[in-house]
């Protein structure tokens, strides 16, 4: 996933995962019912690097070309593919394909 921060009036993006722990309980209700439940509790935050908005924008856009080009998606679901890949809002992965479709189709 990629959250920004604003720095020196520039967009640095951070690649980080959330850390979870599966707990299971099992609860007897009688001699032939149990009832399961799991739940995730968060155990932590990992950055794994830095990336920069020039740096995203590029691999984005040949994630645009390839879902526009060969797999013929349309923009909607070409934006909500990029906000779901990079754990992005709807509104930081219209920007990134705006940006991206000026690159791949500008004539």
């Amino acid at each position: 996933m990629f959250a920004s921060i604003n720095h020196n009036e520039k967009r640095i993006w951070f690649e980080y995962q959330i850390k979870v722990e599966k707990e299971i309980s099992e609860y007897k209700v009688d001699k032939f019912t149990r009832v399961i439940k799991e739940e995730l509790k968060f155990k932590g935050l990992e950055i794994l690097g830095t990336v920069e908005e020039r740096e995203l924008a590029e691999m984005i856009a040949r994630d645009v070309a390839y879902m526009m080009l060969e797999l013929g998606m349309d923009r909607h679901e070409v934006v909500e593919r990029i906000a779901d890949t990079y754990g992005m809002d709807i509104e930081d992965a219209k920007q990134f394909f705006n940006y991206a479709e000026n690159i791949l189709f500008e004539y």
